[in-house]
């Protein structure tokens, strides 16, 4: 009797998960959309290497769009942080945020989680103070490192932990997908 009710708990937290990701997916879709680049989501998955749900990547790329962040350079920006995020233990969702936001807002601070030093930052910039550089210049900066970095580690191969973070990401997008399904039957019935 225990163990059903905590399977039975456990599938009320799912459902409320998903029908919570569903009701913000209309939205951030619709956002996403605009970005108006059908690729985008294809080439996301394959840089994370499917280790971030599509919600997360949508939100990512829309909020990248809204920092001005060249949208044509997020693949590479993300397979870096999936990258980080293997060697470091840190979750890959953690990351793409961090290298979103730390570019957005040009914060050494907040690309640190990525291992990217306020002192590269400011050499890969040209010398200027972060402050004074533009969200290109330091998307650019963080581009430039990004191609030193990727030179010393080579290629990287998938390990248990990586198939583990794909099947939650998987399961994130069927949980999300099946909720959206419904929650139009869910939303007459209230």
């Amino acid at each position: 009797y225990i163990g059903f009710q905590a399977a039975f708990s456990a599938l009320q937290s799912q459902i409320s998960e998903g029908m919570g990701d569903a009701e913000q997916f209309a939205g951030v879709e619709e956002a996403f959309k605009r970005l108006n680049d059908p690729n985008l989501l294809s080439n996301l998955r394959k840089a994370t290497r499917g280790t971030v749900d599509d919600l997360n990547l949508m939100k990512a790329a829309v909020q990248a769009n809204n920092f001005q962040i060249p949208i044509e350079n997020l693949g590479n920006y993300f397979e870096f942080a999936r990258q980080r995020a293997r060697d470091t233990g840190e979750s890959v969702d953690y990351l793409v945020q961090s290298i979103i936001t730390g570019i957005g807002r040009k914060s050494p601070l907040i690309l640190d989680n990525l291992g990217i030093s306020a002192v590269r930052l400011k050499e890969a910039i040209g010398g200027l103070g972060v402050e004074s550089a533009s969200v290109g210049d330091v998307a650019q900066a963080v581009g430039k490192i990004i191609q030193e970095e990727n030179a010393k580690t080579g290629q990287s191969i998938d390990g248990v932990t990586d198939q583990l973070v794909k099947n939650e990401a998987k399961w994130k997008n069927l949980r999300t997908q099946l909720a959206n399904n419904f929650l139009p039957i869910i939303t007459n019935l209230g």
